[in-house]
Parts: structure tokens; sequence; C-alpha cells
């Protein structure tokens, strides 16, 4: 993956900046998403069964990775942010993989719900006990990472059935700088 960051003062050329605009544009970005999370959240609670079973979680999953495509051309559009996706040409044969971003914010994760709808997702403690994230992450399925030795278990099982993982460590491979 390449450049898939946030506009700032820095992105403009020397003596051109606008930061009003520049900050609403960044607000603005950061409103949608929280909006745009609420909406999502609630559409699939609405349309998903009761019981996670297969069809309910592989539309939840689409769900997401169609929200995340939509949120992430609107701030493209919006000219929050620029993304481009290198060494995944081939992504839709790839099996019993483990993806695992860098994750410095929330974009590396949106990026591959958009290209990887159908994988599970390792979901850590925080997003597992946040009141919009955990509906999600519950409702698609996801493995919660703790307790520790369960989420072993659970990802050895995907892996060994072909499936695709995706991990975000949580900004431990970021460097300061």
């Amino acid at each position: 993956m390449a450049p898939n960051r946030l506009a700032s003062l820095n992105d403009s050329p020397a003596g051109t900046g606008r930061p009003l605009r520049d900050s609403m544009r960044v607000n603005a970005a950061y409103a949608l998403y929280l909006l745009s999370a609420g909406w999502l959240t609630t559409s699939v609670v609405f349309e998903s069964s009761r019981r996670a079973n297969g069809a309910a979680v592989l539309r939840a999953r689409q769900k997401i990775s169609t929200h995340s495509a939509s949120y992430l051309h609107r701030l493209a559009r919006m000219g929050c942010i620029r993304c481009e996706y290198e060494g995944f040409e081939d992504s839709d044969d790839w099996r019993s993989s483990l993806i695992c971003a860098n994750h410095p914010s929330i974009f590396d994760a949106l990026l591959l719900f958009q290209k990887f709808p159908a994988a599970d997702c390792v979901v850590g403690a925080n997003p597992w006990r946040h009141p919009l994230f955990s509906i999600l992450a519950r409702q698609a399925g996801y493995i919660p990472s703790l307790p520790a030795l369960g989420m072993v278990k659970q990802t050895r099982q995907v892996i060994r059935q072909g499936g695709n993982i995706m991990v975000f460590p949580e900004g431990t491979r970021t460097r300061d700088g």
C-alpha cells in the first residue's frame, strides 16, 4: 500500500497553505467517519439475523467492505487522502494468508477491508469494547484478541480452512518520525 494519509498543511506547496480550509476539511472527514460508522452499524444490525450464521457473517463483512470503499472515495473527492494499492494484483487468489498491517491509523484497516471483504480479522481489546465497532465486529464474526489462546486457536482454524486473516498490531510497528 502506498500513501493513505490525511491532508495537512505540510502537503501544500510553500506559501499556498490555507489553514482554515485544511482544518475544516479534516474535521469534516472525521465527522463523516463517525456518522457513516453509526449508519453502518445500524444497517448491519437491522439486516443481520440474530444468529451469526455463515450468510449473515458474509453479508456483514461485505457491508463493511462496501462502506470502507465508499468512505475512502468520499475522502479522496474531498481532497483529504490519496490511496493506491501496490503488490495486490493477485490478492483475489490469496489463501491461508496472514495480512498484517502497520496500523498507524484507521486508514490501513479501511483499505484492507475494502480489498479483502471475506477475510477474518483479529480485533483488539479496545475496538472489541467500543460501542460502534464491537457490534460490527461481532456481526462480522471477527476474532477477539483476548483471550490470546482462544485467538490463536481460532486463527489457526481459519488458516487451515484456507481463509485469510487481517491483523492490526495497534501501531506497535510504527517508528516515531
